[in-house]
Order: C-alpha cells, then structure tokens, then sequence
C-alpha cells in the first residue's frame, strides 16, 4: 500500500528521476518514491545542482552516471536511454577525451573523482507516496 506524506530528499542522495504523465519517480540507492510533479518542474529546480535531462522522460544526477554509451547510460545497473534530442546537450557536458574516462567495449567508463553537490543539505521536501 502506497503512504502519503511529507519526505525529506538530500539531493546527492538522487540517482535519477523519471516521468509517470502528471509524477515522477524519484529514485534513491535505497528508495523509490512518487510524486506529483512534471518532470519540467523539477528540471528548473535541479538544473544548477548538477542534474542533467537526457530524455523526456528522465532526468539524471552526472554524480551517479558510471558509464555511457551513444544511446543510454548506466547508473547503479540501470540502463536509461539519452534521446535524440538531448544528446548534443549530454555529450557537451562530458570530456570523453579526458585522461580519466576510459573505453571499455562501446562504453565510456567514468574513472576520475566525482563531485558531489556543493551543499550536502540541499534537499526537496516534497507530498510523496513512497512504496
């Protein structure tokens, strides 16, 4: 059974999120929750947190991205599509060129530090229903 209520979301705790129509689904390491947003919405509030749309259906955090490929790309396992689109934009924000990326097969592998949001207590406080 679904719960409504009032949840704290840290942003670096965000893997990715993705469009359901009228919700999104906010995915964590350890949760999945639901809420009534548009994707757009949350795009403006997450666009200068390091949070980049690759698809009209989902929007990723560049911290949690392990690979990529020409079409999608990989975070904890999950493959996410990068549509047509948004590719220019995607491909433009990554140096595949830099010494610590590394091809592995048709993938690009991110092997250098990754950064984390500024401010470890930026956060959403959103009415979600978590299952």
């Amino acid at each position: 059974m679904l719960a409504r209520k009032k949840l704290k979301v840290y942003l670096d705790e965000i893997l990715y999120i993705e469009s359901l129509k009228e919700y999104i689904r906010i995915v964590t390491a350890n949760k999945s929750i639901l809420t009534k947003f548009q994707l757009g919405e949350i795009e403006e509030i997450l666009t200068t947190n390091n949070f980049l749309r690759i698809h009209r259906s989902f929007i990723v955090s560049k911290d949690k991205i392990d690979a990529f490929t020409a079409t999608d790309v990989e975070i904890k396992g999950k493959q996410i599509p990068i549509g047509r689109s948004y590719k220019e934009v995607f491909f433009q924000s990554w140096k595949s060129e830099d010494p610590g990326n590394k091809v592995e097969g048709s993938k690009i592998i991110y092997t250098g530090e990754k950064t984390s949001c500024a401010n470890l207590f930026k956060l959403l406080v959103l009415t979600c229903w978590e299952n």
